[in-house]
């Protein structure tokens, strides 16, 4: 009897960019399918932004998920501004927004940016008491996160993510 060698190479399996664009669908047919009275369009306004940040992150992250990327889309550069992820999405996917739903997008990101919907700050606060006539409406980031939701399921959700990273220590690394 033949003695056999099975040699198993290292795998990476690219699982973050799959979990942030599920996380982002879900966010967007919970946040959708939500009724409540009139009094909860802030945390919808809210809630819908945080599609759209977890959708593009997604997306960006399936096409080289490595801890680089993953380092610049959690720092100061990005974090969580909305026109910069934008930006950054532009560099790999063609637009998919018009032009109306990206000036929504950069008149709701300084509000959203600043963290001012998630804790209430005074600016918005201030935008609350003048009808938020500075900020788009909950049904144009609707319509923008609804969107995003159509594209991340065209991808599949990127359950195909990529990395360029080296494969550590082990026989499978999940980033």
């Amino acid at each position: 009897m033949a003695d056999h060698i099975l040699r198993a190479e290292p795998v990476i399996a690219v699982l973050t960019p799959y979990v942030l664009a599920r996380s982002a669908h879900d966010a967007y047919c919970m946040t959708r399918d939500y009724v409540g009275d009139k009094s909860g369009w802030l945390m919808r306004l809210y809630m819908f932004c945080v599609t759209i940040e977890l959708g593009m992150k997604g997306a960006i992250l399936a096409e080289n998920c490595t801890a680089a990327v993953k380092a610049e889309l959690k720092s100061r550069k990005i974090g969580h501004d909305l026109s910069k992820l934008h930006d950054k999405f532009l560099e790999i996917f063609p637009p998919i927004f018009n032009q109306v739903q990206v000036e929504a997008i950069e008149r709701i990101n300084a509000y959203f940016r600043d963290k001012g919907l998630e804790y209430f700050t005074p600016t918005v606060m201030e935008q609350t008491l003048n009808g938020g006539r500075d900020i788009p409406s909950v049904d144009v980031m609707e319509e923008i996160a609804g969107k995003l939701d159509a594209f991340l399921k065209s991808h599949a959700y990127f359950i195909e993510g990529r990395t360029t990273d080296a494969p550590g220590v082990g026989i499978i690394q999940f980033v």
